[in-house]
């Protein structure tokens, strides 16, 4: 998954400068943005996200490392919201959702989780974190299908062959069945 304090003169000389100033202090804010987020600063590069979108507020990079930085650390519902909203705005950017199936499989919504997933591989086919990702919702299913059979059938011991042979998939508490 994507993981990515300017002082008050920067600010300043961004809204008073010339467009090309204005350009660089964007990189500047990206770079710093994505700073916080490689070194695990998530509630800085909110920070950051959260004044680089008083200028440029529907700018889908930044969108999208707010509602990543709100995710790690721990504001899921905002997170989600954003993810939402950048899948409907920007439908083509695969990686909002790829996040956004992480977090509906987090809440045990493997239906929507699988959906995103999809979606996310629709617009790449070769994203290996919505590859893994489907795999795991399918590897879950796929076990809460044997296990479903295996309360209804006579033919136990192959099904929980079948439930042994399948690696263990640890979900939170909320995803369980």
């Amino acid at each position: 998954f994507l993981t990515r304090s300017l002082g008050a003169g920067c600010i300043a000389l961004a809204c008073s400068a010339s467009p090309l100033a204005a350009l660089a202090q964007s990189v500047v804010n990206y770079t710093a943005i994505e700073q916080k987020l490689k070194q695990a600063l998530y509630a800085e590069a909110l920070v950051l996200a959260n004044q680089e979108l008083v200028r440029q507020p529907n700018d889908p990079k930044i969108l999208f490392w707010k509602a990543l930085a709100q995710e790690k650390t721990g504001l899921e519902k905002e997170a989600l919201a954003g993810y939402k909203a950048l899948t409907q705005d920007h439908p083509e950017l695969p990686e909002p959702h790829n996040n956004l199936g992480i977090l509906l499989m987090r809440a045990g919504d493997l239906e929507g989780a699988q959906l995103s997933f999809q979606e996310a591989l629709r617009m790449n086919a070769q994203y290996p974190e919505a590859l893994e990702n489907l795999g795991d919702v399918l590897l879950v299913k796929t076990r809460r299908l044997y296990q479903q059979a295996e309360k209804t059938s006579g033919t136990k011991m192959r099904l929980q062959e079948k439930i042994r042979a399948l690696p263990d998939f640890p979900l939170p508490a909320s995803a369980q069945p």
